[in-house]
Order: C-alpha cells, then sequence, then structure tokens
C-alpha cells in the first residue's frame, strides 16, 4: 500500500494540535530550582530574621529568576551594580572570595550595612528571590556574587 503524504496546511495543523496536548499534558513549566548555594544563602538570611522576630521569607518564583540571572549577569560581566528592581523590590548584592562560611560572611556584612540591614531585616517582606553565582570574577579566580531581592 502506497503512502499518500498528509498536505502542507494538515501537517502544520497536527503539529500545533500536538504541542498543544503535549503543553496540556506536561502543564506549566516549573520555576527553576534554587542551587545548592541559593539554598544555603537562603537559610542564613532566614535564620538572622528570625533571630531578630521576623517571619520568614518564602521564595517566589519570578523574583527567585531574576535574582539567579543578576547574580550570573554581574559574575560574567565582571560588573557590580544593582539592577532594575520593579517598584516595591529591594535588593542586596555582596561578593566575597569563595570560603568556607561565605554565606554566614555575607549576610553578616550586609548586617553590619545601615542600608543592606534594612532590606534585610524589612518586616514587610513576604518574598525572596536569592541568586548565587561562583567563578571568575574581576581579575579573581574564586568569587561568589551574592543576590538578594525582597518584596
Amino acid at each position: 500500500m502506497r503512502r499518500v503524504p498528509l498536505p502542507r496546511l494538515a501537517r502544520i495543523a497536527l503539529s500545533i494540535f500536538v504541542c498543544a496536548v503535549a503543553l496540556a499534558v506536561t502543564g506549566p513549566v516549573e520555576a527553576r530550582a534554587m542551587t545548592t548555594p541559593e539554598a544555603r544563602l537562603l537559610h542564613r538570611v532566614n535564620h538572622v530574621r528570625a533571630a531578630h522576630g521576623l517571619r520568614r521569607v518564602q521564595v517566589g518564583s519570578t523574583i527567585q529568576s531574576a535574582a539567579h540571572s543578576w547574580a550570573v549577569y554581574l559574575r560574567q560581566h565582571s560588573a557590580f551594580y544593582h539592577g532594575r528592581l520593579s517598584l516595591g523590590t529591594s535588593e542586596n548584592i555582596g561578593w566575597l572570595t569563595c570560603r568556607r562560611d561565605w554565606a554566614h560572611d555575607l549576610v553578616r556584612m550586609w548586617l553590619n550595612s545601615p542600608t543592606h540591614r534594612v532590606h534585610l531585616l524589612d518586616p514587610g517582606a513576604r518574598r525572596i528571590g536569592v541568586g548565587v553565582s561562583r567563578g571568575r570574577w574581576s581579575g579573581y579566580s574564586c568569587v561568589r556574587i551574592g543576590v538578594t531581592r525582597f518584596r
């Protein structure tokens, strides 16, 4: 039996149908998972907030993706400045050379800075995004760039 090729329009319609079914079956794309260093920094942030009688902040998927992307961008471009933020969002950024207890040290640095402390200990903050990027940066062989965004 000879196979009859589908007309071009029918192939396009079939492709669209298959994609729609695949999306319906798989559901929405999950937010990117936090890396282990990002989870470590989140733990330190929430530990300090709890020690100051504040509620823990929860990871928001959009703000998390933005914080991660910003940390990677800063390191890859040997840059160090705050990103554009939507209204009601604050940001702490920091860097230090690769070392043990880096998350503790970074949060301690933010606590010792009046401007960063306000963001870290904001009682109105409910959501957080945490970005950490490790690697070569601005002449250093190994640094960690940390970004926290609060909303």
